[in-house]
């Protein structure tokens, strides 16, 4: 009796907050991601010297986050860091890290001093940045959206 009071329960719950659209909140659409994934990168990019400059790493990315719905998706950039000194990296690295410290994004990973790579997170809207040198004393920066719909809002099915 108990058990089928809870189900009935958490039935009703989860219908009423799908009718009022809680479970499928509308979000940022995938061009305000990815403003706001440039946005992250370019803001980072103002704290190193004048000469830095960006170049693509790849290509930009809407990555599905959902195998049940192709309207979810992260939205994903990355760039090498180019036209600094490679004698200069880790001070370049540390700029980027004191950057976000500064910006009040939290800390998520820092695998320096064995891999010279390091991830944050802002809280307020769930973006995440990362920085990392790889062997070859190459640079590269870029963020990634947390899973957003496609067009801010859950197509109908």
């Amino acid at each position: 009796m108990m058990r089928a009071l809870s189900a009935a329960a958490l039935g009703l719950l989860i219908g009423l907050l799908s009718g009022c659209g809680i479970l499928y909140r509308s979000t940022i659409d995938e061009d305000e991601a990815a403003e706001r994934v440039d946005l992250y990168v370019e803001e980072a990019m103002g704290a190193l010297p004048e000469q830095a400059r960006l170049e693509p790493f790849g290509s930009s990315t809407s990555a599905s986050c959902d195998e049940n719905r192709v309207d979810r998706v992260t939205v994903d950039r990355q760039f090498w860091v180019k036209d600094l000194p490679e004698e200069e990296n880790e001070q370049t690295m540390q700029m980027i890290y004191d950057h976000w410290i500064d910006s009040g994004y939290d800390l998520v990973s820092d695998e320096r001093p064995r891999d010279v790579r390091f991830h944050f997170e802002n809280d307020a809207d769930d973006f995440k940045m990362f920085a990392s040198e790889n062997r070859s004393g190459d640079i590269s920066i870029g963020a990634v959206s947390p899973c957003i719909w496609t067009e801010g809002t859950p197509r109908q099915r």
